[in-house]
């Protein structure tokens, strides 16, 4: 699949038009940032719904409380995964 088509270009097209998007959303080419940054225009231009929002809204409330909690407290020693030494395995 290729990752951009060629579709005529207009002026007052936005730019999500202009890039047709692939299996994921996006085409492949794109770096994260500029994922972000389309995403956030087409949110400007057509708003999500109240759920939408309020399952984001407690998505940012959720992971604030917990890195607010791990910066008070400290990261609890049973959550620490243990190193274990890497070993070769010799094969004969």
């Amino acid at each position: 699949m290729p990752c951009l088509a060629a579709q005529p270009t207009s002026t007052n097209m936005p730019l999500h038009r202009l890039l047709r998007p692939v299996a994921d959303g996006y085409p492949a080419s794109m770096d994260a940032l500029l994922q972000f940054l389309l995403r956030m225009a087409f949110w400007l231009r057509k708003r999500p719904s109240r759920d939408h929002a309020l399952v984001i809204a407690i998505v940012v409330v959720v992971a604030a409380f917990c890195v607010g909690f791990e910066a008070m407290f400290g990261w609890p020693q049973w959550l620490t995964l243990e190193r274990t030494p890497r070993t070769l395995l010799m094969r004969p």
